[in-house]
């Protein structure tokens, strides 16, 4: 308040003590200072509180995202483990199959038409 009280009173000579309207105007100076403070801090607690919100539903959504692309790559380990198992027992039955042919019927020859 000196301060705002100083600056209006710096234009009147130094002798003269400030009026009782330099008073008022300095009152309502820091009344008017203290208003916009007041505003800014409310603004920016909306805006903090806007954020918060945001963010957590922002995080839920991730986490939940995270979550069933972990479960779809549980998924998709177990297709490929299965594949690969069924790969090698398929390719084996093919190879004893081919073997226990050419051993039963060694004058014949295995060709397919493919």
């Amino acid at each position: 308040m000196l301060v705002a009280l100083g600056a209006l009173t710096g234009c009147a000579s130094q002798s003269q003590p400030p009026t009782a309207a330099d008073v008022m105007r300095g009152h309502a100076s820091d009344a008017q200072e203290q208003a916009d403070l007041r505003i800014e801090l409310a603004k920016t607690w909306e805006r903090g509180q806007e954020l918060t919100e945001s963010g957590k539903k922002k995080v839920d959504e991730g986490e939940e995202r995270l979550s069933k692309a972990e479960r779809e790559i549980r998924e998709a380990q177990e297709l490929i483990s299965e594949g690969r198992s069924e790969v090698a027992e398929g390719t084996s039955l093919v190879q004893e199959s081919e073997r226990r042919f050419q051993e039963r019927f060694p004058g014949l020859e295995l060709a397919a038409d493919e």
